[in-house]
């Protein structure tokens, strides 16, 4: 899982094979050893890159909102802000700004409040804050989005991670 999560913004085609082994494999491993609960919500992050980077952020948007609620279940911070940041993404591409900034809003609270101010994300989770940054940046100056981010910062990701 790790190969498609690592080549899914550079080399999509591979990640895709590489997701595909992953799956052979899993579920080769499941009837011996159970789930992989981690890894199946990496592999919803990776469908939602790559049904992103196929033009296609409903379906993309869909796996973003797995990948975040199998994140939050785990208790995977980094996980659960990658997801919800690359939904947000879906959600600003959709034309559903309200929505991204909710849970940009959330994000950051959960940000601030896992990680130490020393914390720097990985390089992968990184790119995905710049790609919505410069999607909703400009956007967050508008009094209605600024107010949904605040609104998301108070709700939190549980709460908006249930919504549709």
């Amino acid at each position: 899982m790790g190969l498609a999560l690592s080549l899914c913004r550079t080399d999509p085609e591979a990640a895709q094979e590489a997701l595909d082994q992953s799956d052979r494999e899993h579920r080769t491993r499941r009837a011996w050893a159970g789930r992989d609960l981690y890894s199946e919500s990496w592999a919803s992050h990776v469908r939602a890159e790559l049904a992103a980077w196929d033009g296609d952020p409903e379906r993309a948007a869909g796996h973003a909102r797995r990948a975040l609620r199998e994140h939050l279940r785990l208790g995977s911070s980094v996980g659960a802000a990658a997801a919800a940041e690359l939904l947000a993404q879906m959600w600003s591409m959709s034309g559903r700004n309200d929505r991204a900034a909710h849970l940009l809003g959330a994000v950051d609270v959960l940000r601030s409040s896992a990680f130490d101010p020393s914390y720097r994300p990985a390089e992968y989770c990184a790119a995905i804050r710049a790609r919505i940054e410069r999607a909703l940046g400009s956007l967050l100056d508008d009094p209605e989005l600024r107010d949904a981010y605040e609104e998301g910062a108070r709700l939190g990701l549980f709460t908006l991670a249930e919504r549709r």
